[in-house]
């Protein structure tokens, strides 16, 4: 009996050191410290700029830089559940219902303006800025040549 018992109690031994080494990668106290950090700076920012979800405009605010975003990105925004769901429904129509297109086809790729790469309008200025270089170059050599 006291055998039993012997081998009960350092399988739980066992057991317990087995759990703690093999513990969920956001369980550690880094983890749960960063986790912390991060939500109390959002709150200060929030206290900051005011709430998000008090302010009554139709326009899409970045929170941290308090930009107003691009029309195109608040349409994407607002439709790009909607577009996902064709898209499902497009890739299996096409390949598991019809079978005109292999399984491995390539899904086209999606450029919707976001956030983080909205659409830039290309500039001018890099022409421009090279014009004045080249013109500051010609003056320079000009005066130059004058004295």
């Amino acid at each position: 009996m006291a055998r039993v018992i012997a081998d009960f109690e350092s399988t739980i031994d066992c057991i317990s050191s087995t759990r703690t080494q093999f513990q969920h990668h956001e369980e550690h106290e880094k983890v749960q410290s960063t986790f912390v950090s991060d939500v109390k700076i959002l709150a200060q920012t929030i206290q900051e700029s005011g709430n998000p979800f008090d302010d009554e405009t139709s326009e899409l605010v970045v929170l941290f830089s308090e930009e107003i975003t691009d029309n195109s990105v608040t349409e994407t925004l607002c439709q790009i559940n909607q577009s996902g769901i064709e898209q499902y429904n497009t890739f299996v129509n096409e390949r598991i219902i019809n079978r005109s297109k292999p399984l491995s086809d390539p899904i086209k790729r999606n450029n919707f303006p976001l956030i983080s790469r909205p659409t830039v309008k290309k500039s001018t200025v890099p022409t421009q800025v090279s014009s004045l270089k080249q013109d500051c170059n010609l003056f320079a050599r000009i005066y130059i040549a004058s004295q």
